[in-house]
């Protein structure tokens, strides 16, 4: 898992050299810090409803990854 995470991590950091010179840097800061917000909220609520379950555990790990990608392509 930490594999996969370490490469979304890096696609996320190709994805931000594409776009950050057209967009302004306070959207590139409210959407990224926005995104990442509901990333950790969504892992929050997922492990509150059905904790310790496998499904609740997957849905955790994508989540971390889609933290992970917005963390490193909008507010790094």
């Amino acid at each position: 898992m930490s594999v996969m995470i370490t490469c979304i991590g890096l696609l996320g950091c190709l994805f931000s050299l594409g776009f950050t010179r057209y967009v302004d840097r306070r959207t590139v800061i409210i959407i990224g810090c926005g995104a990442c917000a509901i990333c950790q909220l969504c892992m929050a609520i997922v492990w509150n409803v059905t904790p310790g379950s496998v499904v609740a555990g997957k849905a955790v790990v994508a989540f971390i990854s889609l933290f992970t990608f917005f963390y490193v392509a909008y507010c790094k």
